[in-house]
């Protein structure tokens, strides 16, 4: 199987967990990055969601602390995803840590 890579996602996290991507298909993340762009410590969270299921699962440790500054690279992932899967994030504040999900069909 040939994966088209590319980017899926980017954006900021928010303050209560929300939806960064949902999969249309099958498809797969081999990258999530997420960079602290404010001038504080911020905790984050990052989860995978089945869609049968509707639960989180976490795929960072619990309330991760990224300093100011800060990049988390999540890289050589290898989540497979089904139509209607998600992958959530949230941070301890809005629009203060930036996300880009890269994967591919």
């Amino acid at each position: 199987m040939t994966i088209t890579p590319g980017i899926l996602a980017d954006g900021q996290l928010a303050a209560a967990a929300g939806d960064l991507y949902t999969a249309s298909g099958d498809e797969y993340i081999t990258t999530i990055i997420l960079t602290n762009a404010s001038a504080a410590s911020r905790t984050v969270n990052v989860y995978v969601q089945d869609a049968g299921s509707g639960v989180d699962r976490r795929i960072i440790p619990k309330d991760m602390v990224m300093s100011e500054g800060d990049t988390l690279f999540m890289t050589e992932l290898k989540i497979s995803l089904n139509n209607g899967d998600k992958i959530r994030g949230d941070a301890d504040a809005a629009t203060s840590v930036d996300y880009v999900i890269w994967g591919g069909t």
